[in-house]
């Protein structure tokens, strides 16, 4: 009898779970969240423009990366500035500021918002009008779902009077229609935008910049064939592949031996020391701290010892092993990879074309990235090791994917807590009150956004164990994967947990009346297709808490919040170094395929529920609206792009795009079988057959010219040009491994104990000075010039257009990592900052072999304009950007004056304000040499 009884609650349960849904609750639940969404977001901006204008290193720190001629006056920032300049702001700007991932990115974000309010605003005044007109709101109840039908016993939800699931007869062809209508605008949005992201790439490809690196001209070939053991060997293979290219230069990557731990553990032991003269520092040598050895840690009775001295002992030990690693003459073993260097751009895509066509058994050829843009770990792992690594991350995705159910679980029981109201008198009571549905519509879409929010950086640390070879590739995998995760976990898997009940039900149901196997699967798979379809429309009010939920995180990205409390906290509360807070006050990258991924789950709600609750796409595009303006602001003053791939996403992204197009046809043909019958659900399959073919024309006509570069007219002179000196150096510079010449890491120190660090601390370090001050207030021979042009018209600048300048976009971020790097060669002598370039008069970015070559805009080279010029003229030469001493020390030599260097010409040459300092026997660098510069040191009183 007991036992009975339990079974009648549980199947009481779970049929009240599938459609626990009343008119109070949802009504109540949505306008509750969207009065407490609206109250937050007035709050946020509210602050926003409270610190906005106060607060430059937060709110612009791209600033921070300008030199003062650039900025000018103009260094205040007005409050509502940035709302006229964010409709003003052309695409050279954010091309000039950011690049030309940014301009890809934002032309997706406005494809997005045209696309979902072209086809929002026809559907709400039709469609809406059209559901809402068929079933009368007087009537209290709708038919339940049953197996057959699908529809709903006791669902009091008046929006789902605006949704189709009370729709039947002609009007449900109304959906049809408006279904081929979306598709088709959709369809012709993405080939116009294609055809206008296509006309940036090739402009990148063909930039001044572009064509005058040297990576753009080089291949990295992979998965190279172990007989292969040769430089020579190599380019006899990649000739006997193809004969049609003449290479310049072909190298082998060699091992690095234990290199690159030896360089990790020095990366970590200098974090700690650190630490370490920080805490002491700030108790005026009080309090030294105490630890155990690394070695001793398992031991309770380890002795503690003085965590400086160790650390500075352990400091030594391994810069002498990096130095000794660094300057082995031995033959090192080959690795699996190499490069390939061509005569111009246009032969190496057309070469690296050829070869992905050819699929050479001995390796593999792909375009060569940047330098910075290859994961070396990766780069040196061998195909077993490849293989192994990435079985054990789709493991690892397999147990994230388990493992995420569970917050999915709890919001979906929250979400349907009123249908536990038949064994517990307590929400019996309770689901009529206002907190009630407080608790129903603001605490689902909160867990499934906490759940999201670690995801990302979990997806990216185990994408790495994919061995995917550059950073590119790893965007490119973490894009589609990513979106595919959160489709399936936050879209499809949280939509139908109450199916899997239902499924349950009807297993239990059909044991019960001994049905036959046949007849049983029969009406199980009707069911489950009606429970599907049903489930959808009920959960449209939760997906508008989501969307709006969305468009406030969007908010509270454009005030800053998180980095703003970080900042206080630490400032008044935390401990922290001066690293912490240059990290976090510096311009922080943008992680363009989290975005993508994002706004594509964004994409895939609103074009879903397109056809089936239109007022679910209008408040999807409103949210893409508000992207538009918040992501366009980020990008102008906050957000770098760390590495520019020319809006490589893009193929990406539309596939994904074109998949939810289709799906959403799907969806609707799924939906008309069932409310009419599956002969007319045919009518929906057309447009999923548009779908198909307008992919295989992108496939196969656009993205060609969308991946390689492919430019309207070229001579035969020029594709047959032949560089006129061996790039042997060049390669060896480019693409020679970095733990070569990587640099070296130095404590940061607190400028006000700089005094005192002396007597705790003999090895260099860097004063904080250099990195957490705003560079506005550190005089201008500090800075790190940049590039940069602003209109003198003072009718045309305002207080914002102070970063309308024109920076060379791959060198912010090298300026974003040097502004910790360039200052102090050691303790005593702070102000000295060493630059380095090529010494032997070949730009390091283009082929110019002119001994006083002059860094023009077409060229990110640093070679010194010729000395002999005038003061105002040397100024105005100055190249755009320094680079740091990435794999230099110089000797401690403040000896240097005006009066005693040499004139023009000698072996001392001034450049303006800095001084040419030959290469010295102390000097620990890679074997290639180089010029270096240091500013003059101050003349005595």
């Amino acid at each position: 009898m007991g036992t009975g009884l339990k079974r009648d609650s549980a199947t009481d349960i779970i049929k009240q779970f599938e459609t626990s849904s009343s008119q109070r609750r949802s009504l109540s639940s949505v306008g509750i969240f969207l009065a407490v969404a609206l109250v937050a977001g007035i709050a946020t901006i509210c602050v926003f423009f409270a610190c906005r204008r106060w607060n430059r290193t937060l709110y612009a720190p791209k600033s921070r990366m300008i030199a003062p001629q650039a900025l000018g006056a103009l260094t205040r920032m007005t409050p509502w500035g940035w709302i006229r300049n964010v409709y003003q702001w052309r695409a050279d700007d954010i091309l000039k500021m950011t690049g030309t991932d940014a301009l890809v990115f934002l032309e997706f974000v406005r494809l997005m918002s045209i696309s979902l309010t072209v086809i929002a605003i026809p559907m709400c005044l039709v469609l809406v009008p059209v559901d809402a007109t068929y079933t009368s709101p007087s009537d209290e109840s709708v038919p339940q779902s049953n197996s057959a039908s699908g529809r709903s016993s006791q669902t009091h939800d008046k929006l789902l009077y605006a949704t189709i699931g009370h729709v039947d007869g002609p009007r449900l062809w109304a959906h049809v229609t408006f279904g081929y209508l979306a598709t088709v605008a959709i369809l012709g949005l993405i080939y116009r935008s294609y055809q206008k992201v296509i006309r940036l790439r090739q402009e990148y490809f063909g930039s001044n910049e572009y064509q005058g690196s040297y990576f753009s001209r080089t291949l990295m070939l992979t998965d190279i064939s172990p007989d292969i053991v040769t430089d020579a060997a190599l380019r006899e293979s990649l000739e006997l592949a193809n004969s049609l290219y003449k290479f310049s230069e072909v190298q082998l990557g060699l091992s690095m031996n234990n290199l690159p731990t030896l360089l990790s553990q020095h990366k970590d032991i200098v974090l700690k020391l650190e630490r370490a003269l920080d805490k002491t520092l700030r108790s005026h040598l009080q309090n030294r701290p105490l630890i155990s050895p690394d070695k001793e840690w398992y031991r309770c009775s380890g002795t503690r010892v003085d965590a400086i001295d160790y650390y500075t002992k352990e400091l030594r030990n391994l810069e002498h092993q990096i130095i000794s690693a660094r300057s082995e003459s031995e033959v090192t073993l080959p690795e699996t990879y190499g490069f390939a260097s061509l005569p111009n751009v246009f032969i190496a895509h057309s070469a690296a074309h050829h070869y992905s066509k050819l699929k050479p058994k001995d390796f593999s050829v792909r375009l060569a990235p940047r330098p910075s843009d290859i994961i070396w770990s990766n780069l040196t792992m061998s195909s077993l090791e490849r293989q192994k690594s990435r079985w054990f991350a789709r493991a690892l995705l397999l147990l994230l994917f388990l493992l995420n159910t569970i917050p999915l679980i709890l919001a979906a029981l929250v979400s349907n807590l009123e249908a536990f109201a038949s064994i517990s008198s307590f929400i019996d009571r309770w689901q009529h009150s206002i907190s009630f549905a407080a608790l129903t519509g603001i605490v689902p879409p909160l867990i499934s956004l906490t759940a999201s929010l670690i995801l990302p950086q979990i997806m990216r640390k185990i994408i790495i164990y994919r061995g995917v070879r550059t950073r590119q590739s790893r965007d490119l995998h973490l894009t589609t994967q990513y979106f595919i995760f959160l489709v399936l976990t936050q879209f499809v898997l949280f939509s139908l947990i109450s199916v899997f009940l239902d499924l349950a039900l009807m297993i239990k149901s059909a044991i019960d009346n001994n049905q036959a196997a046949t007849e049983a699967v029969a009406d199980i798979i009707t069911g489950i297709l009606a429970a599907i379809t049903h489930r959808f429309q009920l959960l449209s009010s939760y997906w508008m808490t989501w969307i709006v939920l969305r468009g406030y995180l969007l908010l509270f990205e454009l005030a800053q919040i998180r980095r703003l409390v970080f900042l206080l906290l630490n400032r008044y509360i935390l401990p922290h170094t001066p690293r912490d807070i240059w990290m976090f006050k510096k311009p922080q990258s943008f992680s363009y395929w989290m975005a993508y991924a994002e706004l594509l789950l964004l994409t895939a709600v609103g074009l879903i529920y397109a056809p089936l609750a239109p007022i679910v796409t209008a408040f999807s595009a409103g949210v893409f609206i508000l992207a538009l303006i918040v992501y366009k602001n980020q990008l102008y003053y906050v957000c770098f792009t760390k590495s520019e791939t020319g809006g490589r996403l893009w193929s990406v992204v539309v596939k994904c795009l074109l998949t939810l197009v289709a799906c959403m046809q799907i969806i609707l043909a799924l939906v008309v079988g069932l409310l009419q019958n599956w002969i007319k659900a045919i009518t929906c399959i057309p447009p999923v057959l548009f779908v198909v073919a307008f992919a295989l024309f992108c496939h196969f006509k656009l993205e060609p010219n969308f991946r390689w570069y492919t430019p309207a007219a070229i001579s035969i002179d020029k594709m047959q040009k032949i560089v006129s000196h061996s790039d042997h150096q060049r390669l060896e510079r480019q693409f020679g491994n970095p733990f070569l010449h990587q640099p070296l890491s130095r404590p940061i120190v607190r400028a006000q104990y700089m005094d005192l660090v002396g007597q705790l601390y003999q090895g260099p370090v860097i004063s904080s000075k250099y990195t957490t001050e705003d560079l506005l207030s550190i005089p201008h021979s500090t800075l790190l010039p940049l590039s940069a042009t602003v209109s003198t018209d003072a009718n045309t600048m305002d207080d914002d257009s102070v970063l309308n300048c024109d920076i060379s976009r791959h060198s912010l971020d090298e300026a974003i990592e040097m502004e910790s790097l360039y200052p102090s060669l050691n303790s005593n002598d702070m102000d000295q900052k060493v630059f380095l370039n090529n010494q032997n008069a070949d730009c390091l970015y283009c082929d110019s072999t002119e001994k006083n070559h002059v860094s023009d805009p077409s060229c990110s080279g640093l070679i010194p304009p010729d000395a002999s010029t005038n003061d105002s003229a040397a100024e105005s030469l100055l190249p755009k950007q320094y680079l740091p001493p990435l794999d230099s020390i110089l000797t401690d030599d403040a000896s240097l004056s005006k009066d005693s260097l040499p004139s023009a010409g000698s072996e001392l040459d001034v450049v303006n304000e800095y001084v040419y300092v030959p290469p010295t026997e102390n000097t620990l660098s890679r074997p290639t040499s180089s010029r270096q510069y240091r500013p003059l040191p101050t003349p005595p009183k």
